[in-house]
């Protein structure tokens, strides 16, 4: 038995295991310890020590199995637990508030970019909307010109139709002259 003022130490085979008196000790405080949760009241302040003991032997060798062996088990992280619970919740105290403070910061970034893509988002919408309008614009523009040239080719044509009647007219009016003045001169012979 270790007295309270000292750090308990498990002496640990190459297995892993931790031998000797230990061994039973850490399963008979590990019942204790099992009782005490389940709803039995320990009023043994030896038995609470043990108790300690217990947990720090699991904590310090990684892993406990169910009966009570200490295995390590590689890969799996383990809280090292101090003798007094001052310093254990301390401990574990600091690593919730260093959680919540990754987790504030986590938020704080998250919230600020989904900030920057709703703002994006409205940049976008009122882009396309203003692309939009001057498509419709350009599609108004693309009417009129479309209906300013049918109408040009129209003119055009009836120019082209004028323009052959003006020439048949004065063929007919240059033949009427020549023929009248031919006529003019056989009628003095």
């Amino acid at each position: 038995m270790h007295d309270s003022g000292s750090e308990p130490s498990a002496n640990h085979n190459g297995r892993g295991g931790v031998d000797g008196v230990e061994k039973g000790e850490l399963m008979e405080s590990q019942k204790e310890f099992d009782r005490g949760r389940d709803g039995g009241v320990t009023t043994d302040p030896s038995s609470e020590q043990d108790s300690c003991e217990a947990m720090e032997l699991c904590s310090s060798s990684a892993a406990c199995s169910e009966n009570g062996n200490v295995a390590l088990a590689p890969g799996v992280p383990s809280i090292i637990m101090s003798e007094d619970g001052d310093g254990r919740n301390i401990t574990l105290s600091s690593l919730v508030e260093g959680l919540r403070d990754e987790l504030r910061n986590q938020k704080t970034v998250y919230e600020a970019r989904i900030q920057k893509l709703e703002e994006s988002s409205a940049a976008l919408c009122l882009q396309m909307e203003r692309l939009e309008q001057e498509m419709e614009q350009e599609k108004k523009k693309q009417r009129m010109l479309e209906i300013k040239l049918r109408n040009s080719e129209r003119a055009r044509e009836d120019a082209e139709n004028r323009n052959r009647l003006l020439e048949k007219e004065m063929e007919d009016f240059f033949s009427t002259l020549g023929d009248l003045a031919l006529g003019a001169r056989t009628s003095n012979i």
